[in-house]
C-alpha cells in the first residue's frame, strides 16, 4: 500500500499524465477562446506545468500526453447531442487545434489519442500503464472539471493511486477549478501542488546522493 506522497510519486512506479494541453483548449487563438471561454486560468498554470514536467524528465518519470481528437467516425449520436445542447463545439479536428500547446513530446514519451473526456475510454492507456508496472498516476492538464477529472476518476476506478497536481491544471475559471479540486480530494485521490511533488522527488534522491558521496 502506498501511503506517503513520496511513495505515490516515486518514478519507479508512478507516471505523469498530461491531459488535453492542446491549442484549441489553451491558446488565445484556439476554439475555446473563440467561443468566449477565457483561457486566462489555463495559461496562468502553464509555468507550473513546465516546471513539473522538467523535473519529471530529470527523475526519468514516464510521461504521457493524452490528447483529444475529434473525427467523424467516432461522433456517436449521444455525444453529438450533448455537445450541441450545451453549445460546446467539437474542437481539435484540425492539425493546429490538435497540436500540443507550448509542449513537445520527447523521445520515449507516449502520446495517447482519445475521443471522449476520459483518457481511458477507447484507448490503450491502461494497457501501457500496466505493462510499465505503474501503480500511481499524477494528473495535470485541461480542463480540471472535465477531462482531467474524468481521466483521474477512471484511473482510481481501475485501482491506480491518483495524485492531482492542482496548480498544474486549468479550467474555464478559478471557481470551476476549485469546485472540481474539492470534489476530487474527497473521492478520488490526493491533491497537491507542483512544489510538493518536486520536493518529494528531491527527498527520494537524497539517499542515493548520500550513498554516492
Amino acid at each position: 500500500m502506498l501511503r506517503t506522497l513520496e511513495e505515490k510519486v516515486d518514478p519507479r512506479h508512478a507516471a505523469l499524465i498530461i491531459v488535453d494541453v492542446q491549442n484549441d483548449f489553451c491558446s488565445s487563438e484556439g476554439a475555446r477562446e473563440k467561443e468566449g471561454k477565457s483561457r486566462a486560468h489555463v495559461q496562468a498554470m502553464m509555468p507550473n506545468l513546465h516546471r513539473l514536467l522538467a523535473h519529471a524528465r530529470q527523475v526519468q518519470m514516464p510521461v504521457f500526453h493524452v490528447v483529444l481528437e475529434a473525427t467523424p467516425h467516432v461522433q456517436a449520436e449521444a455525444w453529438l447531442e450533448q455537445r450541441q445542447r450545451t453549445g460546446h463545439a467539437l474542437v481539435c479536428a484540425d492539425e493546429w487545434g490538435a497540436a500540443l500547446y507550448e509542449l513537445e513530446a520527447q523521445p520515449g514519451e507516449i502520446v495517447v489519442t482519445k475521443h471522449r473526456y476520459s483518457g481511458f475510454v477507447g484507448t490503450n492507456l491502461e494497457l501501457i500503464l500496466r505493462s510499465k508496472g505503474i501503480k500511481s498516476v499524477l494528473m495535470a492538464g485541461v480542463a480540471t472539471s472535465v477531462c482531467v477529472e474524468s481521466t483521474g476518476r477512471d484511473a482510481f476506478m481501475r485501482d491506480f493511486y491518483v495524485v492531482l497536481v492542482e496548480d498544474c491544471c486549468g479550467s474555464v475559471d478559478a471557481r470551476t477549478h476549485a469546485n472540481a479540486v474539492e470534489h476530487f480530494d474527497h473521492y478520488f485521490g490526493i491533491v497537491v501542488k507542483a512544489d510538493d511533488v518536486i520536493a518529494a522527488w528531491q527527498r527520494l534522491r537524497e539517499p542515493a546522493q548520500v550513498a554516492a558521496s
